[in-house]
């Protein structure tokens, strides 16, 4: 340690262990439900009754008219009260997961935040514990892999995906959470519109994984200065007609910008009745361009 050849590893709290002990029974009982979900689907597939996406309504609705039928009963019962029992544990823990986010007054401030919720929040708080070890905010992005890799050897050097280093259910709450920004927010925010500018330029998908980066440095930023997320800039000191007030007078050329601006704008003189516009001079004799030459009298 006094030669700097080892680096300081940072423990984390107990309680943030114990927070993330949670979140991982609750993804872990949420992976079983969906597992099992894809086995019923599976069994229906089989059958010939083409059933749709697991998320669709229709899909519960198929699982229930099947469960009258005497071949496939024995079979879907089973699992259906499996997924019955699972996904009620998971919004045991749902509850228990909000109620330590509302507990917590980081994770109350970083709910403001559009697209972030409990559990993001928490996810994120577990997987930070102490925002001092980051000297800047644009370290979390990188920590968590979701920053570009870069390969460099000689003249070789490249850059690919993202890292995926660091805590994968942080990085996976982050994504989920800029998903939810772009497609499920109602209202239009800085960070939203800055998104959808990136997905016109490059694609959605890299937009939302450079949505999730933005959305790690701000989520740290207010931590650290612990102001909540504003919706709307505020407005500076000078606008209107204040600011136009405010604004030094500018002379171009020795001369005010009054009258510049009427020298810039002034309209051309209207011609009279009798005045013909002014003719185009033809262009010489010996011009070394007779294609130029024929245009100009066929346009003449």
């Amino acid at each position: 340690m006094r030669v700097n050849k080892y680096r300081a590893v940072s423990v984390k709290s107990v309680a943030a262990q114990r927070d993330r002990a949670l979140l991982t029974v609750r993804e872990q009982l949420r992976r079983q439900s969906l597992d099992t979900r894809n086995v019923v689907w599976s069994i229906l597939q089989v059958e010939g009754l083409k059933p749709p996406k697991l998320t669709s309504p229709a899909f519960q609705a198929l699982v229930v008219q099947s469960l009258d039928d005497e071949a496939l009963a024995p079979l879907l019962r089973p699992l259906v009260a499996v997924v019955e029992h699972l996904d009620s544990q998971v919004a045991g823990l749902d509850k228990v997961i909000a109620a330590r986010a509302k507990a917590s007054a980081a994770c109350k401030r970083l709910v403001t935040v559009p697209g972030v919720g409990p559990l993001v929040a928490l996810t994120y708080a577990a997987g930070v514990d102490d925002p001092a070890r980051f000297s800047d905010s644009r370290n979390v992005g990188a920590h968590f892999g979701l920053t570009p890799r870069r390969f460099q050897s000689g003249e070789m050097d490249w850059s690919g995906g993202i890292s995926r280093a660091g805590d994968a259910g942080v990085r996976r709450a982050l994504c989920h959470a800029a998903n939810v920004l772009i497609h499920h927010s109602r209202g239009w925010c800085a960070l939203k519109s800055w998104a959808v500018r990136g997905a016109k330029r490059r694609s959605l998908s890299k937009a939302k994984v450079a949505l999730a980066r933005k959305l790690a440095v701000v989520l740290h930023k207010m931590w650290t200065t612990g102001e909540d997320y504003r919706l709307k800039a505020e407005p500076s000191r000078h606008t209107g007609s204040a600011a136009r007030q405010a604004r030094p007078e500018r002379s171009p050329r020795g001369r005010g910008w009054g009258e510049c601006a009427a020298t810039l704008w002034r309209p051309a003189p209207a011609l009279c009745r009798n005045q013909t516009p002014p003719m185009r001079k033809a262009p010489p004799s010996s011009c070394p361009y007779p294609i130029l030459s024929r245009r100009f009298r066929m346009s003449s």
